[in-house]
């Protein structure tokens, strides 16, 4: 059973969903499905790729691939590092992350 990413606009309306992979990137993972999130330093250093996390806050891995180099508020991550955490992809259960794009 896959982890599901859903990234939704500011009415709730999905932009793209994917099956999320380990040691990647939301951005990376959209764009591989077709979507190109906003972005601009792909490194955590700007907020332009930041997102609400709407559902599933606990396994949403902030620094998946990078550490970010700005903070933002606890119910977001910047997209362009953070990512899924490993051992819930690895545990095989069913859930469906909800990011919603802050741009």
């Amino acid at each position: 059973m896959p982890v599901t990413v859903r990234v939704v606009n500011s009415s709730h309306e999905e932009l793209v969903s994917f099956v999320a992979t380990k040691y990647r990137w939301f951005t990376d993972m959209a764009e591989e499905a077709g979507y190109d999130m906003p972005v601009s330093c792909c490194s955590g250093a700007c907020t332009v790729c930041a997102c609400r996390v709407l559902e599933w806050h606990d396994i949403v891995d902030p620094a998946a691939v990078s550490v970010p180099l700005l903070d933002v508020d606890d119910d977001q991550v910047l997209s362009c590092v953070g990512g899924v955490d490993e051992t819930a992809i690895d545990s095989g259960e069913d859930r469906v992350i909800v990011l919603q794009s802050l741009l």
